[in-house]
């Protein structure tokens, strides 16, 4: 193959490269640079990596996500991998929230209500009275993205 062939194939391949990046981090929060010298306070966290990982595919590719069951507009809900009750679903906001407090601002209202709408839905449908819902601050969340945990025992 010619150079010149080379070197456009390499250009097709990095422009494609930051389109599909542009598009699957389009609706990304912004957070903390990777650093390779000081990692200190810049490098992202595990917890940070796994949010930006489950925020592109909770609005970009929602079919990837195993178990779901039931899907709106704004929220997905799937099985708890790991369930710690016999009823125990994720319910997740299909915009990137990395913190429960900033769903109480204009953009994150309708997300809000859309996630209690959803999980009035799941009492309804597993027909319980006493469940618990849960969610963490960023700090003490093992992803790095707004869920809320739906759990209660069967009756």
């Amino acid at each position: 193959m010619s150079k010149s062939k080379n070197i456009t194939y390499t250009i097709i391949i990095l422009v494609a490269g930051i389109i599909i990046g542009a598009f699957l981090f389009s609706g990304v929060k912004q957070r903390s640079f990777l650093s390779l010298n000081n990692c200190n306070a810049n490098c992202l966290s595990t917890s940070e990596a796994l949010g930006i990982l489950a925020s592109v595919i909770v609005q970009k590719t929602p079919s990837l996500l195993p178990n779901v069951v039931l899907e709106t507009d704004k929220t997905i809900v799937m099985e708890h991998p790991f369930p710690d009750a016999p009823i125990h679903y994720v319910v997740v906001p299909k915009k990137d929230f990395s913190d429960a407090i900033d769903l109480a601002t204009e953009k994150g209202k309708p997300y809000l209500i859309d996630a209690f709408t959803v999980m009035r839905k799941l009492a309804e449908i597993e027909d319980v009275s006493e469940y618990r819902i849960i969610t963490n601050g960023s700090g003490l969340q093992d992803v790095n993205f707004v869920h809320f945990h739906f759990r209660a025992q069967k009756k």
